[in-house]
């Protein structure tokens, strides 16, 4: 695994500011624990601590982020990051896509429901939300509704961006109009 800062509260950093590193999936999952048992300020970003940094202040060149749900089992993913952000079996080969690799642009995903419920009469269902997810709580700027995923799923895919240091391929993304 590669080490990733998180910015998430605790009772020693109650805003989040300091970051938290994670090396090891049992430090993940001790990490989301607090993140799932603690009321959140602001959605979980991380970064992987060995990625490069782009600009002037050397800001990393990708983001995860994410908001979760721990009474309702659900999350969501928000991902941003330069073209080499995503892993190459996830590009699709076309003329496009090439050049896009080439530009130098951040892009922003969330993540998209892959699996719709259906209910016992055939009616589709969808997560029962018990609150707004939110990619940012100061904006109160919500994830779509198709962003929700089961927490398993969420937690598969913080721990193999931790393994791959780029945007996780078991969840589908969707392209974002919001900019992190």
């Amino acid at each position: 695994m590669n080490a990733v800062d998180m910015y998430y509260s605790t009772v020693s950093n109650p805003c989040g500011r300091t970051p938290v590193t994670v090396q090891t999936e049992s430090e993940m999952l001790r990490a989301l624990h607090e993140i799932l048992t603690n009321r959140q300020p602001q959605p979980t970003v991380m970064y992987a601590k060995d990625r490069p940094t782009i600009g002037r202040r050397n800001r990393p060149d990708h983001q995860i982020k994410f908001d979760v749900d721990a009474e309702s089992g659900i999350g969501a993913l928000h991902a941003a990051g330069m073209p080499n952000f995503i892993p190459p079996r996830a590009r699709h080969g076309k003329r496009e896509d090439a050049e896009e690799q080439a530009s130098d642009e951040m892009r922003d995903w969330a993540s998209k429901a892959d699996i719709i419920a259906v209910d016992d009469d055939g009616t589709l269902m969808v997560c029962e939300v018990k609150r707004p997810l939110y990619i940012d709580f100061d904006t109160r700027t919500e994830f779509p509704a198709d962003a929700v995923l089961p927490l398993d799923k969420v937690r598969e895919a913080l721990l193999e961006f931790m393994a791959t240091e780029q945007r996780p391929t078991c969840v589908a993304w969707q392209d974002s109009e919001i900019i992190v």
